[in-house]
């Protein structure tokens, strides 16, 4: 199967409506031409160039869609990035057509209501770290890396084994030598304290490592958030020990993985200069 672009409403039936994005609304669409369920995504134009103008970003919305578009391509034949399908034109929308998957983690999580082990953490981000290999090599950063960005099709009827994938590239961005990346990105949950702060001129994908960080302990802390639960504190704590760089990050008793709670540390640096870089995230003896 290649992409394409050879898509449009009569191809799709039993269109169902799952979720609401920030310019878009996402569907379950049967396609009669692929002879699957897909996903739909189907994006605002006028709301997006609307929002964009209303928050004085620097690039056109037009920019930004098309380098998803680009990265969703590039990525399309990993195992555990989602597969695109193609795109096509309609009135005053660009509709995206995806892989559909079962559930994100963030649901997953709350529905079962219990930390990940260290185990179960390990297995699963060492499926991933091909695609943050490879965005790594392509010079690109996400920008919103967060449970409700990784999707999961089980791979049985008990849903506890399932392929995970990374999704959502619709912040992501190329890092061209000689171009700053900036600007406000990314969900205030997970996004990097020189985000938030705005502590720095230009930012690279140290950005993702700090988010990385912070879904990991949240999956093994039952979505606890490893600064402050309530975004007000948590900025209070990035403000204050942003130049020390010294907060004690407390980990649960449960956690006995010594190789865990030192990659976590090291990924959690308020600083970027002080932050695990991605080559030592992929060598540290926690995925050996």
């Amino acid at each position: 199967m290649h992409p394409n672009n050879n898509y449009d409403d009569h191809n799709f039936e039993q269109k169902k409506y799952i979720a609401k994005g920030a310019y878009e609304d996402i569907y379950s669409a049967y396609s009669k031409k692929d002879r699957l369920y897909l996903c739909l995504k189907c994006i605002n134009l006028s709301k997006m160039e609307s929002e964009y103008k209303k928050n004085n970003f620097n690039k056109s919305y037009q920019n930004d869609l098309n380098n998803e578009i680009a990265i969703l391509k590039l990525f399309s034949h990993y195992s555990n990035s989602l597969k695109y399908y193609g795109c096509y034109d309609k009135e005053n929308e660009k509709i995206i057509v995806l892989e559909k998957c079962d559930e994100n983690l963030e649901s997953y999580m709350k529905n079962r209501n219990k930390a990940l082990s260290t185990e179960k953490i390990k297995e699963i981000f060492t499926g991933l770290n091909e695609v943050f290999k490879a965005m790594h090599e392509k010079q690109i950063i996400h920008r919103d890396l967060k449970l409700s960005n990784f999707l999961l099709k089980y791979t049985d009827s008990n849903k506890e084994d399932f392929i995970i994938k990374l999704g959502d590239y619709g912040l992501g961005k190329f890092l061209n030598k000689g171009k700053s990346i900036t600007g406000l990105k990314g969900t205030p949950e997970t996004a990097a304290p020189e985000i938030i702060l705005e502590k720095i001129s230009q930012y690279e994908n140290s950005v993702d490592m700090f988010s990385l960080g912070v879904i990991l302990y949240q999956l093994s802390h039952n979505l606890k958030h490893p600064f402050n639960n309530d975004h007000i504190q948590r900025i209070i704590i990035y403000r204050n020990k942003y130049d020390e760089d010294d907060f004690d990050i407390q980990f649960d008793n449960s956690i006995e993985n010594p190789d865990f709670i030192d990659l976590l540390k090291e990924m959690l640096k308020l600083n970027p200069k002080n932050r695990l870089t991605l080559e030592k995230y992929f060598s540290h003896p926690f995925f050996k």
